[in-house]
């Protein structure tokens, strides 16, 4: 896949157009065919608010 530079705001309506497939029960590889984008490019935002939940509610006793 050819590397690509994209504008804010068509990295978000791609991770938003995601939201919405995964949402319906795409998987992640799926999702990436779909979009054009590598699955990695998918990943990294899903892992970064994984871990912001996990600090937000960790500190909940």
């Amino acid at each position: 896949m050819a590397r690509i530079s994209h504008s804010a705001e068509q990295i978000i309506g791609k991770l938003r157009e995601a939201e919405v497939l995964l949402g319906q029960g795409y998987k992640i590889p799926e999702v990436s065919r779909r979009l054009d984008v590598t699955e990695r490019s998918l990943m990294l935002p899903i892992e970064l608010v994984r871990c912001s939940l996990r600090l937000k509610y960790s500190s909940v006793v």
